[in-house]
C-alpha cells in the first residue's frame, strides 16, 4: 500500500560574470533542508504569530578545512558556521513556479529566489572566500545567526574578488509523492 507524503527538495545554480569574460556555470546541485524548515513549516501552519517564512540569505566563510572535501551539513545546524554578511530576501525576490519550471502568479509547490552578489557586498578587504550559505526565516533579524535554518550548503571555495558577480539561484520543491507503506 502507498500514502501520500511531501518532500521537500532544495537545489541551487551558480554562475559567475567577470567584466569582458565569459560567464562560468556551475549547474543545479542539490541542497540539505534543515530540521528548522520543518518547524518553520509547523509554526507557520498554526499560524504563530511573530514568524515568517524565508527572510534572509546568509553567506560564511565556513573553514579552510573544508577546501579538499567540504562535508554535507548536518541537518540538526542551527546557524552558519562562520556567518559573515546576510542578504534580505524580499517577497519580490521570490516567485512560484510552475511544473515547467516557469514563473507563476498563482501560488504553486515550487519557489525560486535569484540573488546576486559582487565585492561591495562584503566588508573585509581583498579577495573574500565563501565555502557556505543557508537561508533562514521564522523570527531571522538583521542580526547574524538569528531565526530557523531552512537549507545549508557546503560548497567548493570561491574567491570573491573585485569585478567577479556570484549570480545565485535557489530553488525549494514542496512536491507530493506516493511512497511504499513499508517505507515509513
Amino acid at each position: 500500500m502507498e500514502k501520500m507524503t511531501i518532500t521537500i527538495h532544495g537545489y541551487y545554480h551558480d554562475r559567475f560574470m567577470r567584466t569582458g569574460q565569459t560567464p562560468i556555470d556551475r549547474g543545479w546541485r542539490r541542497n540539505r533542508i534543515m530540521n528548522g524548515c520543518g518547524s518553520l513549516l509547523a509554526a507557520l501552519m498554526k499560524g504563530n504569530s511573530g514568524l515568517s517564512g524565508i527572510m534572509y540569505l546568509a553567506m560564511g566563510e565556513g573553514l579552510k578545512a573544508w577546501d579538499g572535501s567540504p562535508p554535507r551539513p548536518d541537518p540538526a545546524a542551527v546557524r552558519l558556521v562562520r556567518e559573515i554578511m546576510q542578504r534580505q530576501v524580499t517577497a519580490e525576490t521570490i516567485v512560484f513556479l510552475d511544473e515547467a519550471g516557469q514563473p507563476s502568479s498563482v501560488p504553486t509547490a515550487r519557489l525560486q529566489i535569484d540573488l546576486s552578489f559582487s565585492r561591495d557586498d562584503f566588508t573585509a578587504e581583498g579577495v573574500q572566500p565563501i565555502r557556505e550559505f543557508g537561508l533562514f526565516g521564522g523570527n531571522a533579524t538583521d542580526d547574524t545567526d538569528s531565526g530557523l535554518l531552512i537549507n545549508h550548503v557546503i560548497h567548493p571555495r570561491i574567491d570573491i574578488s573585485a569585478g567577479l558577480t556570484l549570480c545565485r539561484t535557489l530553488r525549494l520543491d514542496f512536491n507530493q509523492g506516493l511512497v511504499p507503506r513499508d517505507s515509513e
